[in-house]
């Protein structure tokens, strides 16, 4: 069994989202949530929150892999720097547990789970709840958590065909001169 997180990072709200999936892709809901920092002023701090509330995760669940969404330009400077921190955090407590580290687009990761780069929030949130057949009104950011990890899985699922696919290929070819 593969345990995947996803992290969709902010400095007042991160959400997670945790699945396992077997050996026969059965996706299954583990976990998911909001880490709240958003009645602490002092930034490092809340840096520290994080960090402490990451680790208390990954120790529990372990995972595999851990999903952090990339940033997304168009905000304003201070957002990206101080979301920049946010995703440092995550980045080095996924390493820190020795988990296999992965990054994608907002775009991306919608156009995975539902098949538009261009879907809205909502929309990816219904086809996520959907697809892990789960009910909760759970913020967005945990859901967008949730869908990360959810991607990502589809992601490697197609990857791991598509080497396979490859490797087929590749042995007919050396049979073929072989036999030549």
């Amino acid at each position: 069994m593969k345990i995947v997180m996803g992290i969709d990072p902010g400095s007042r709200y991160l959400g997670f989202g945790i699945i396992s999936v077997s050996a026969q892709n059965e996706i299954k809901h583990l976990d998911h949530g909001v880490i709240s920092t958003d009645g602490i002023f002092d930034f490092p701090q809340r840096l520290n929150v994080i960090s402490q509330e990451l680790h208390f995760l990954l120790n529990e669940y372990k995972p595999h892999d851990v999903v952090v969404e990339n940033i997304f330009l168009g905000k304003n400077p201070q957002s990206i720097f101080r979301l920049s921190h946010v995703r440092g955090v995550c980045l080095q407590k996924g390493a820190e547990f020795k988990a296999n580290i992965f990054e994608y687009a907002p775009r991306t990761i919608k156009k995975i789970v539902t098949g538009s780069g261009a879907a809205s929030k909502e929309h990816v949130r219904l086809v996520t709840l959907s697809e892990l057949q789960i009910e909760t009104r759970a913020m967005l950011d945990a859901t967008d958590a949730l869908s990360l990890a959810l991607g990502h899985h589809y992601a490697q699922r197609t990857k791991n065909k598509l080497n396979a696919e490859l490797d087929k290929i590749e042995k007919m070819k050396t049979l073929n001169t072989e036999n030549i």
